[in-house]
Formats: structure tokens, C-alpha cells, sequence
């Protein structure tokens, strides 16, 4: 059965208006030049250049690991000797030595520093003496410091044969630039004297400071200053200082002239003992 003439007119109504709108789109799309699809192989090409990856200059360790604190990368030092001697109607021979480390992170610092002094005459040992410091210093958010610190010093001619000193306290930053460089620090500890007539713990106070001021690109002053009275008697005390002057020899090599003094004060000494202890040294310094 044929449909109606009405609905075959309203179809053919509908057929002509699809085909007056699609002409226009149908001219244009065949008239427009396309462009190729790239090929497969195209679209799945990979870059093979290598993609270097630097490594981390500091190496990332736990702290209860060794290499926390022995890496030789992560500290900054210095190894220091110096020889004199004479032959002839006296024979003499000197030696001093000595090294300077430290570690710098963004909350704490850790140091290390050792001096050593030897003389003989005619082969007979004048002088034998030794200072080894260790230390921590814990930064805050200003110029202030938290410290601990310990010191053992040997000395053949003295009344004792070691002495340990451990103190702790607090640090002020005066001067912290390019060019110079001042801290101050106060605080308390006790020291002992082993193998001597007083072999018992003595409180005392520690004031202390520490400085360096450069002069010129080659050139510095590094001093340090130590003060232990007593808190039983203050007329009893002891002074630690030590100042030099470092010159670079050689950029390339890292070496370094040092000129220095170093001066021990015990105000109260041993019968046949003198108060003041003073050496005078010339060095050759290479920094790590």
C-alpha cells in the first residue's frame, strides 16, 4: 500500500533541503587540498639523545652511618708543619704540627683542631706538648649559638700528666660578612688534671671569642681567646690564645705561610713551673 500524496510530498520537501545544504560543504571539502597523515613511524620516533644527570655534590648520608662524619667531602680544613734546627756547637731540632677541620651545615657546625710542639737539644727532649679541641655549635634563626666544646691537653713538663676540660654554653655573632668575623660565647664546664697532685673535677666559668679579619684577597688575622676561672676562686684560672697571621703562597696548591703564637696562662702552677707557656711558630699551611 502506496503512502498518501501529502506525505510523499513533505519527503521529497525534506530530501531537497539536505541536498542544497550538504552541495556547498561537499564543493568545498573536494575543492580543499588536504595534507597527508604522518606515518606511524613518525608519530612513535623517540628522541634517542642520553639525558645526563648530574649527581649531588654532597652525598646523602644517615647519621648513624659512618660516613656521616668521616666523608672528606663534606669538610673544610687544614694540615699544618713547621721544622727548625741547628747543628754545631748545640744541636737543636723543633718540629710543630698540627690540623684544622670543620663541617658547616645549615643548623649546626662540628670543628676539630689539633697543635703539637717538640724540641730536643743535645738529644735531650726540652718540650712535649700537645692540645686536641673538638666541638659542636647549634645555629638558631639569629646570631645566637648554643656550644659544647671539650679540650685535652699532654704536656711532659707540667705537674700532670693529661688535663680535660668540658664546657658548654651560649654564642653571640658580632660581625659575620666577606671581611671580618667576631663571636663571642660565655658559658660553664669543669676541668681535671690526671696523674697530678689536684686529681678532681674543678668547676669553672669559659668566656671566650673567636675572630678573623682579612686584610687583603691573600692575607688574614685568625685569632682565639679562651678565659677558665675558677667559680671557687677567681684569683684561680687558666688562658688559652692563639693568633696568626696567613698569607697565600700559591692559589693552585692551596698553600699557605702562617706566622702565630700561641700562649698558655695557669696562675697557679707548680713549684719550678712558670705561669706562662709561649710558642712562637712558623709554618707551612695546606688547605684541603
Amino acid at each position: 500500500m502506496s503512502p498518501p500524496p501529502a506525505h510523499r510530498l513533505r519527503r521529497a520537501a525534506l530530501i531537497c533541503v539536505l541536498l542544497a545544504v550538504a552541495s556547498p560543504c561537499y564543493g568545498q571539502l573536494e575543492s580543499s587540498a588536504l595534507e597527508p597523515l604522518p606515518a606511524l613511524d613518525e608519530v612513535l620516533q623517540v628522541d634517542a639523545t642520553p639525558i645526563k644527570v648530574e649527581a649531588d655534590p654532597t652525598p646523602d648520608y644517615s647519621w648513624y652511618q659512618p660516613a656521616y662524619y668521616l666523608d672528606p667531602e663534606i669538610w673544610d680544613g687544614s694540615i699544618e708543619v713547621g721544622i727548625n734546627g741547628a747543628s754545631g756547637n748545640t744541636d737543636t731540632f723543633s718540629i710543630t704540627a698540627g690540623y684544622d677541620l670543620k663541617r658547616e651545615t645549615k643548623r649546626w657546625d662540628l670543628s676539630s683542631d689539633l697543635k703539637y710542639f717538640n724540641t730536643s737539644q743535645n738529644s735531650v727532649q726540652t718540650q712535649n706538648y700537645a692540645i686536641l679541641n673538638v666541638g659542636a655549635e647549634w645555629k638558631s634563626n639569629n646570631n645566637w649559638t648554643a656550644f659544647g666544646r671539650s679540650q685535652l691537653q699532654y704536656n711532659e713538663f707540667q705537674k700532670w700528666d693529661l688535663r680535660l676540660v668540658l664546657n658548654s654554653g651560649l654564642g653571640y655573632k658580632l660581625l659575620d660578612d666577606d671581611v671580618s668575623k667576631l663571636k663571642v660565647r660565655f658559658g660553664a664546664g669543669a676541668s681535671r688534671e690526671f696523674g697530678g697532685i689536684d686529681n678532681k673535677w674543678v668547676p669553672e666559668a669559659v668566656l671566650g671569642a673567636n675572630s678573623e679579619q682579612k686584610l687583603s684577597s691573600r692575607q688574614k688575622i685568625v685569632s682565639k681567646f679562651d678565659y677558665f676561672p675558677s667559680w671557687s676562686d677567681l684569683g684561680d684560672y687558666r688562658m688559652v690564645s692563639d693568633l696568626s697571621w696567613q698569607i697565600v703562597l700559591d692559589e693552585e696548591t692551596n698553600l699557605s705561610l702562617k706566622v702565630g703564637v700561641v700562649n698558655n696562662v695557669d696562675s697557679t702552677p707548680a713549684p719550678g713551673f712558670k705561669a706562662v707557656d709561649t710558642n712562637y711558630v712558623v709554618l707551612l699551611l695546606w688547605k684541603l
